[in-house]
């Protein structure tokens, strides 16, 4: 088939293949899952072929059964959110929610979908957590889906150690309330925001600083807003008792590491003296 003639055959085909396939019958369609996960896992030096089927993942996954679209679709583009090429991510990242919301007729399929979304966020790989970031943009509008089964790792990265996911973070925070999502009416969403406003990089800061002003923020309740910061306030000045708490320790570890010193040295003149 002319899918393996070439590189740019295989892209092109890739780019157009759903199309052809929709006039198939199902039966039909599913002699072509296995070719193109091959084509997809024989592509490691050429990104194009990547991008073009994460552009139409989608497509894809409309043809098929939500079973077939877990075992074959939804394992390549998991693959592809964890690509090494930034073209290839971010496309694979916008089409999994739109693909795992499809999945909530099979709750087997859904959960194991969910629990790789977790492997994601909680992932040793900062570009892993960065992709479970770009993910989570996608069910900002799934409110419910959101906040039962993404909210908390999501919120949890706020504190993440790399400036990079953070950076993330805050836009898509910032793409939260610029919008028209339902998760403006979260309180713990806006408490992050707000926290994300204190954060070290500037970056950050920069990202979320403008939409939390209040002629911005168009579908955000005053009150929340106030709970918000109240919230964030708090958090803020817990942080920086434990880190006086911290300071404190490591003085006090550090007198007692000089005295003890002290008392080794006196202990040797004494013996000298003798």
């Amino acid at each position: 088939m002319c899918i393996r003639d070439s590189k740019a055959t295989m892209k092109l085909c890739l780019t157009h293949l759903h199309e052809f396939l929709a006039v198939l019958n199902e039966p039909q369609r599913m002699n072509y899952l296995e070719l193109i996960n091959s084509v997809i896992t024989n592509s490691r030096h050429e990104w194009r072929i990547r991008e073009a089927f994460a552009l139409h993942a989608e497509e894809y996954a409309k043809l098929f059964e939500p079973r077939s679209v877990y075992k074959y679709i939804f394992q390549i583009i998991c693959a592809l959110a964890r690509d090494a090429v930034g073209e290839v991510r971010a496309p694979a990242c916008k089409q999994l929610p739109k693909i795992i919301l499809s999945f909530q007729t099979e709750a087997e399929c859904f959960s194991k979908a969910m629990n790789f979304l977790h492997k994601l966020a909680t992932s040793a790989t900062f570009r892993n957590r960065q992709a479970f970031l770009m993910v989570c943009e996608g069910f900002m509008e799934s409110k419910e889906v959101f906040e039962k089964y993404l909210l908390t790792d999501f919120l949890a990265l706020q504190k993440d150690e790399v400036v990079n996911v953070r950076i993330t973070l805050a836009k898509v925070l910032r793409a939260c309330l610029n919008g028209t999502a339902a998760l403006t009416s979260n309180v713990y969403i806006m408490r992050t925001m707000m926290l994300l406003r204190e954060d070290k990089s500037r970056e950050v800061r920069e990202n979320v600083s403008e939409m939390v002003k209040e002629k911005k923020v168009k579908a955000v309740n005053l009150e929340l807003l106030e709970k918000a910061q109240e919230m964030a306030a708090e958090e803020l000045s817990s942080t920086v008792d434990k880190d006086e708490e911290v300071i404190e320790e490591m003085k006090r570890q550090e007198n007692e590491k000089m005295l003890k010193n002290t008392i080794k040295i006196d202990e040797v003149e004494y013996e000298t003296a003798k």
